[in-house]
């Protein structure tokens, strides 16, 4: 068995937040370490908890996912960034990426594959739909 990938959320839509929790936590080698809806108290957790895998929308209420992808990206170098997000355009995918996030999926992914697309970037891989 592999070691467990610790996942943080950051999601605004309470049951998409809670369908991703679920996935994870019904994954035998992941652990749901925290979840948040907005990125303030998504930068505490993300601070506190340091987690292997960071799943973070980019429109969030009080601002934009991107925040906190650079600030994984500046802080903590361990930790992978995968977008979760509605915005399939260009300017959102291109400022993502130069933010240090590793991989990219539209809202619209299967639901099994969340879990593929996350082992996938906790190994080395930049999934991106």
């Amino acid at each position: 068995m592999n070691p467990t990938i610790s996942v943080l959320i950051v999601e605004d839509d309470e049951r998409l937040r809670a369908a991703f929790a679920s996935m994870v936590g019904d994954a035998p080698d992941m652990a749901l370490v925290g979840s948040a809806g907005d990125v303030e108290p998504g930068l505490r957790l993300l601070c506190n908890l340091r987690p292997d895998v960071l799943l973070v929308d980019l429109g969030l209420p009080s601002g934009s996912g991107v925040d906190l992808i650079r600030y994984a990206n500046e802080h903590l170098p361990d930790t992978d960034v995968m977008v979760v997000t509605v915005f399939g355009d260009e300017p959102h995918v291109m400022a993502s990426l130069e933010a240090g996030a590793t991989g990219y999926l539209l809202k619209d992914t299967p639901a099994d594959d969340l879990t593929e697309q996350i082992r996938s970037l906790h190994s080395g891989g930049s999934p991106i739909s």
